[in-house]
């Protein structure tokens, strides 16, 4: 495959129950208090196929995807970019795609993990309504905050006398700036493996992230 296919979950709906039923005919099911389960040699977790209503999960979609992604499109190497939270999710998938034969010995498939943004309760980042925090929100927040904080200095400055007070536009592309350079910042200067806090509040006071946006003020 050379080109870009981009499709949804919903695409692989139709293929997981005819694969099942193949993953019976073969006797690669195992039976567990009614479920449907695959167990993979050195795990005591299994993936669960089919639940005991009859109904599927996760595991029986991702199982989908592969018959597609490294069978009929047949992709040299699957790359999946999902949180470390997933690891032993996808440690199981893959090892049981080798088992099943959807993964051919030639082919690769990898997690890349990566830490998430944690709130300073060392929760998952979440708003007040334990929504999840949409990046919109983020970068708005962070644009009030700056704008906030560079009108104010701009202030003390007049208060003082002081000369060179930046005009609407600067003040406007300084804003921008200095929240969007905090942002990647703090998100680019931990290690991707890591989970990390973030905070508004600590990122203003950092030192560090001063001192790399100082010139832009």
């Amino acid at each position: 495959m050379t080109q870009y296919i981009f499709v949804g979950e919903s695409y692989y709906n139709s293929r997981m129950k005819g694969m099942v039923k193949k993953l019976e005919e073969d006797g690669i099911l195992t039976d567990g208090d009614g479920c449907k389960l695959i167990f993979v040699e050195g795990q005591e977790v299994p993936l669960m196929v089919v639940k005991s209503d009859g109904g599927f999960t996760y595991d029986t979609s991702d199982l989908a995807t592969m018959t597609v992604r490294m069978g009929e499109w047949n992709a040299d190497w699957g790359i999946y970019v999902v949180d470390n939270g997933q690891s032993l999710h996808f440690e199981l998938l893959f090892a049981a795609c080798r088992k099943i034969g959807f993964i051919a010995p030639e082919q690769k498939v990898t997690h890349v993990g990566f830490g998430v943004v944690l709130g300073e309760d060392k929760k998952k980042f979440k708003t007040r309504s334990g929504d999840t925090v949409k990046l919109r929100q983020l970068l708005d927040e962070g644009l009030e905050r700056a704008e906030k904080k560079i009108r104010t200095k701009e202030a003390e400055k007049k208060e003082r006398g002081s000369g060179g007070l930046l005009t609407e536009e600067e003040i406007i592309k300084c804003r921008d700036a200095v929240a969007y350079g905090c942002i990647k910042f703090a998100d680019l200067s931990c290690t991707r493996t890591n989970d990390y806090v973030f905070s508004f509040d600590k990122k203003e006071k950092s030192t560090d992230c001063d001192s790399a946006l100082i010139p832009l003020l």
